[in-house]
């Protein structure tokens, strides 16, 4: 068993306390699987099984802010995860624009779903 591992470990369980066991894999049958509970990576510790950290992903992705104020009269806008059209100030636009979903260009539309998508960890 590799100290530096333990190590890992001791500071996930210190700083996650209550699922720190997901960060792990462990090898069985000859293929890594995620561990289901803290039992397994103890287990695996006791019977010299090989113990994997998972791959974590994260991200940092930059948008431009939807708008917050009505544009103009006629403008191109787009919705987010819908449409497009030219600003009429209708209820329906009016609920857009509250719910932060109001871009004035397909690409930072675009960006903005982009971001919102989930991430994948594996």
């Amino acid at each position: 068993m590799d100290a530096k591992l333990i190590v890992e470990i001791a500071k996930d369980i210190n700083s996650q306390p209550t699922d720190w066991w997901r960060n792990y894999r462990v090898m069985k049958d000859g293929v890594y699987v995620t561990a289901t509970a803290p039992q397994s990576i103890w287990n695996a510790i006791v019977e010299g099984v090989e113990i994997d950290r998972r791959a974590i992903i994260t991200r940092t992705i930059t948008y431009p802010r939807p708008l917050s104020e009505p544009p103009e009269m006629g403008t191109l806008y787009y919705v987010l995860f819908d449409t497009w059209g030219y600003w009429e100030g209708s209820k329906l636009e009016m609920r857009f624009l509250e719910e932060g979903r109001v871009h004035l260009s397909e690409e930072s539309r675009d960006a903005h779903e982009f971001a919102l998508m989930p991430e994948s960890h594996e």
